[in-house]
């Protein structure tokens, strides 16, 4: 079957996809987090999205980045550089855990 783009609310229906069969479902539907696609997000945060996920200040950042205990920010451009989502999500997981000992 051939499936069109959405115009106007005018679409395809798949009988294969559950998500858009006209069959009627038993229960709720699982969570989202049950939908992984078996690889990490590889989102880049910018400093400001840093800042405000961690709560820290750029000065303590980057003096944590130079210590070696806070992820190190990649280049995006030659005046750019961003964090891996994944890793800042694991700093704060990390630190999480070792208030809670």
């Amino acid at each position: 079957m051939k499936m069109q783009a959405f115009k106007g609310g005018s679409h395809a229906i798949d009988p294969s996809c559950p998500a858009t069969s006209n069959t009627k479902h038993d229960g709720p539907a699982p969570p989202l987090s049950d939908f992984s696609l078996g690889t990490p997000s590889k989102t880049i945060l910018r400093l400001p999205s840093v800042k405000k996920k961690t709560g820290l200040s750029r000065s303590s950042i980057y003096a944590a980045m130079k210590l070696g205990s806070f992820p190190a920010s990649i280049r995006l451009s030659s005046r750019c550089v961003g964090w891996v989502e994944e890793d800042i999500n694991l700093w704060i997981q990390t630190r999480m855990e070792a208030s809670h000992v």
